[in-house]
């Protein structure tokens, strides 16, 4: 056994552990660290000096979730009744203590306020860490922010009950959303981006399936519970759960796309090294916690659309049960098989064969569809679903399909295994795969950090483009972002020079002026930092010697640090006009090494742009990319580490690193 390792044991054995020492917060801790692996989170950070009574409080919680609720495009903010009314996300401490669950926080929140709420999805976007300091000591605390689709009651019918404090807003609405604190305000933001992709393709289908469940009569779950059930269960469930036990390794790390409320995911949790149950129906989720509330620790339920798995890790198994006869079309049914393909490098499918092959099949299908309200009804003979799957998964490095009998006629399984386990690995030990890591790693040793300034620490290169666009629109010619990002952005040369060169401009001289008059217009509108710039500067200030290399004139340079109060924290800032070469020649890179007097070895740049990335990479300068909205698409080669945004960074730099 590694001594230096605080944790020896594996996922199973962690948890089992920790519900056998009923240590609920390392418990609890770890399940964090998997939503975080499972779905790549982002890390968003939050800084407070608080007083010696609320520092007390806060030493008495450890972990936390928030929630995004959003509905028809507007997103649930809850009354914030302090100094300043305004607007916060729901939200509350897990209650690990208590042994409370991640997803049992979540649900309590929920149902706290917006009673009656009614879920479509839940998906975990952003890791959170709060850290809160008193004089020399901190308390950090942990958690996630979830995003949820309200599915009912209305954003009007929650606005008329007096009891819910809160309300729908939209993200349009800018006077109501400057009402919202700083750090939710970030999330927000992230979620606005985001709910574009929440939208369903088969979205109709999900609602009439979800809704199937509450028009089972009264009569038909009795029946079905207390006499045609347990006959199913014991002739056709035991048989089909055996044989999907034998594809099970103790290692695997497992994945059920449609758990539904079937009690088997228990047996698969005592099984395998780890279990995640999905479900896009949250009330038999729920229903399925409840059932076993002192076994809930070893499984973290979620709720997704199995067309469209969000995971960003590959499970070792992953197991499609029932499903295939759902898919309403063609499309759907190549998307689930895609989604499959991207989340497992094992797969499991078991359908039930075409009922039409026998009359106990056909009976049973009636049964289901009539009593059960049951949506599925396109089915698979087996040799067209084998043809279909070899078909469709034809870099697989193994594929067995059979069939077996049951009560209920046969039913396909098809095992497909891929050799390529790609670098996506759910072990939460490899570090090699953990951008905090890296980043943390890349700090190391360093004395000084780069930034570039248009795009990474502020929303200028937006306004910058709409700058050249209005002058170019009055000279009659069209400029295109991409022409723009792939010129300017991505190889350092210039739209400008391109149109002169082909002779659509005669002189370029005046035209720059008119561009520089119009930007420095828009500047003065007021221009955003980008999400973290003024975390991460304040954070480094003082530990990290801070210089600033840009293709922007210092005078423009110079107005937006001193609009956001950030003038005196750069020990070097070189512009536009102190250099003969722009990026991707490293020029500029030079002269902050001169003036700082280190080496680029000792020093790391922080690029949005590929011609940034170049000039880093051809002084040998470690260089971490952070891709803003005109940037995301470019191939960024050679990086050392890409982020989604400069948050993520703010955690990662040695807080006791002293500036040398």
């Amino acid at each position: 056994m590694n001594n230096k390792d605080s944790n020896p044991f594996t996922t199973r054995t962690t948890l089992g552990l920790g519900h056998l020492y009923q240590s609920n917060i390392e418990r609890t801790a770890y399940h964090l660290q998997l939503y975080k692996k499972l779905y790549d989170l982002p890390l968003y950070r939050y800084e407070e000096v608080v007083t010696p009574e609320l520092f007390a409080y806060c030493q008495r919680r450890n972990f936390f979730v928030n929630i995004i609720a959003f509905q028809s495009g507007k997103l649930f903010l809850t009354r914030s009744m302090g100094t300043r009314l305004g607007w916060s996300l729901p939200g509350s401490s897990i209650l690990s203590k208590k042994d409370e669950l991640v997803q049992d926080a979540v649900y309590r929140i929920i149902s706290r306020d917006i009673p009656n709420i009614e879920i479509g999805e839940l998906r975990p976007i952003a890791y959170l860490e709060k850290t809160y300091t008193l004089e020399a000591e901190a308390v950090t605390h942990h958690g996630i922010a979830f995003m949820a689709r309200v599915r009912y009651p209305s954003h009007e019918e929650i606005a008329r009950n007096e009891d819910i404090k809160g309300r729908f807003i939209s993200l349009d609405d800018s006077r109501e959303v400057k009402r919202i604190n700083p750090f939710d305000a970030e999330l927000v933001r992230l979620a606005g981006s985001q709910i574009d992709k929440q939208k369903f393709d088969n979205y109709d289908a999900i609602e009439d399936e979800i809704s199937s469940y509450d028009r089972i009569t009264a009569f038909a779950r009795w029946l079905h519970k207390y006499v045609v059930g347990p006959i199913g269960k014991q002739y056709s469930s035991r048989i089909i759960k055996q044989e999907i036990l034998k594809y099970i390794k103790p290692t695997d790390f497992f994945l059920d796309i449609a758990c539904g409320d079937d009690d088997f995911i228990w047996q698969v949790a005592e099984k395998t090294e780890f279990c995640v149950a999905n479900d896009i129906q949250w009330k038999l989720i729920k229903k399925l916690i409840s059932s076993q509330t002192n076994q809930a620790h070893k499984v973290i339920f979620v709720n997704h659309d199995a067309c469209s798995l969000p995971f960003q890790n590959r499970f070792d198994l992953v197991l499609c049960k029932n499903m295939l006869h759902h898919m309403p079309t063609k499309d759907q049914l190549i998307k689930l098989l895609s989604s499959l393909r991207d989340v497992a490098k094992r797969i499991l499918i078991v359908d039930p064969e075409d009922p039409s092959s026998s009359p106990m099949a056909k009976f049973w299908h009636q049964y289901y569809v009539r009593l059960l309200k049951d949506q599925g009804e396109r089915f698979f003979h087996t040799a067209l679903l084998e043809k279909t799957i070899r078909e469709f998964y034809s870099d697989a490095s193994h594929i067995e399909v059979k069939k077996i009998q049951t009560i209920k006629g046969h039913f396909i399984f098809c095992s497909v295994e891929f050799t390529d386990d790609g670098t996506r690995d759910l072990s939460i030990a490899t570090k090699e795969c953990d951008k905090a890591y890296k980043l943390r790693e890349i700090m190391d040793n360093r004395k000084a950090v780069i930034f570039d300034f248009d795009g990474l620490l502020f929303n200028t290169e937006r306004p910058f483009l709409d700058a050249i666009r209005k002058v170019l629109q009055q000279k009659g010619i069209a400029l295109q972002d991409r022409d723009y990002i792939n010129m300017d952005l991505q190889n350092g040369t210039s739209v400008l020079e391109h149109f002169l060169e082909i002779g659509l401009l005669d002189n370029i001289d005046h035209l720059q002026a008119e561009i520089y008059a119009e930007y420095d217009r828009l500047l003065d509108q007021g221009v955003k930092e980008m999400p973290g710039a003024k975390e991460i500067v304040t954070q480094l200030f003082g530990k990290y010697k801070l210089a600033i290399a840009s293709s922007s004139k210092r005078t423009f340079i110079n107005k937006v640090l001193r609009n956001h109060g950030l003038s005196e924290k750069f020990d070097v800032i070189i512009s536009r006009e102190n250099t003969r070469h722009l990026k991707p020649d490293p020029e500029c890179l030079r002269l902050i090494l001169r003036q700082l007097r280190l080496q680029a070895d000792e020093c790391v740049l922080i690029e949005d742009t590929v011609r940034g990335l170049k000039a880093a990479k051809a002084l040998g300068m470690r260089c971490i990319i952070v891709p803003n909205e005109l940037t995301i698409g470019a191939a960024f080669e050679g990086a050392d580490v890409i982020i989604n945004s400069l948050l993520e960074a703010v955690a990662a730099p040695d807080n006791e690193k002293k500036q040398e």
